[in-house]
């Protein structure tokens, strides 16, 4: 709440859930007040009264970390995300990154005054550009369905697009190919808000694979990786042996550990409980239940 205009950054916020109970980590929800500019807290006055003092939030949150953001929905819609990595580097950006750190600040000094005083020209034409790409985003990018990442990619699109009038020297192509990272932004970010986390979507893909490859007879001996008696209904897995199917059919698991964390959040088969089940050949199994997809066409 001390700063306005001005970033604030979360490093490293959704690490090392399992530790005590003294470990008090960030709740990523937490931020959705934030979105619209509500107070994230409010302070009583010594008024005798029952008045508050709740200031706006004025400035911006950025999120880092290598673990994928875990939030409710709502939270997760109003994310604009990408990834940071080495893929483009070059000799050409250390030339250029070393000639920013050597810019002499005077001459750089002015910036903020210079964009200040472009306010009513800039905001003008960033809002007739938000209307284009709010309206054009769902059409030109296909599978594109979700209001708010559209409603958030659209903004950032217009900033893009409005840096042009600030400074000149920003190349045609380069805004061209921007618009076209941003619009796969909000595609990933809609199938981030309804998917699994790519974990726990690895881990289905393998269940599939190892399904996919068993003899009709398989379940009913109890050599299948479903070990429930009603696999149209339920889906039962010991991860003891799952991991040495994927090891015998020559391919890594997912890291346990991490599994485990998050496979109770899985989506497309709702996870039930961790219990003892009875095999189809009368053998007890300490099993995670899942509840089969509704649209599942067969038994997995």
């Amino acid at each position: 709440m001390k700063v306005a205009n001005l970033p604030v950054g979360l490093i490293e916020g959704g690490r090392d859930d399992d530790k005590g109970k003294g470990f008090k980590q960030f709740d990523y929800n937490e931020l959705l007040v934030l979105y619209n500019g509500r107070s994230p807290r409010g302070t009583g006055q010594k008024t005798g009264g029952f008045e508050t003092v709740e200031p706006p939030f004025l400035g911006s949150i950025y999120l880092m970390q290598n673990e994928r953001i875990d939030a409710i929905p709502a939270v997760l819609e109003r994310l604009m995300s990408m990834d940071v990595d080495k893929s483009r580097w070059s000799a050409a950006t250390k030339t250029a990154a070393v000639k920013l750190e050597n810019w002499p600040i005077e001459e750089l000094s002015g910036t903020i005054v210079h964009v200040i005083r472009q306010e009513a020209k800039y905001l003008s034409y960033f809002f007739e550009r938000f209307t284009h790409h709010d309206q054009d985003m769902p059409r030109r990018v296909e599978g594109l369905n979700n209001t708010r990442p559209i409603k958030c990619h659209s903004q950032l699109a217009a900033g893009v697009e409005a840096l042009q009038g600030l400074f000149p020297v920003i190349q045609p192509e380069w805004i061209e190919e921007t618009l076209q990272l941003v619009d796969q932004m909000a595609l990933d970010r809609q199938n981030a808000c309804g998917g699994d986390h790519p974990t726990v979507s690895d881990f289905w893909e393998k269940v599939q694979w190892l399904l996919g490859r068993e003899k009709p007879d398989d379940h009913v001996d109890g050599k299948s990786v479903n070990q429930s008696r009603t696999p149209d209904k339920l889906i039962a897995i010991n991860l003891v042996d799952f991991e040495a199917r994927c090891r015998n059919a020559g391919f890594p698991p997912p890291n346990m550990d991490q599994l485990k964390k998050l496979l109770r959040n899985s989506k497309s088969r709702k996870w039930i409980a961790n219990k003892n089940v009875n095999n189809p050949a009368d053998k007890v199994m300490s099993c995670w239940v899942f509840a089969q997809p509704l649209d599942a066409g067969r038994v997995i």
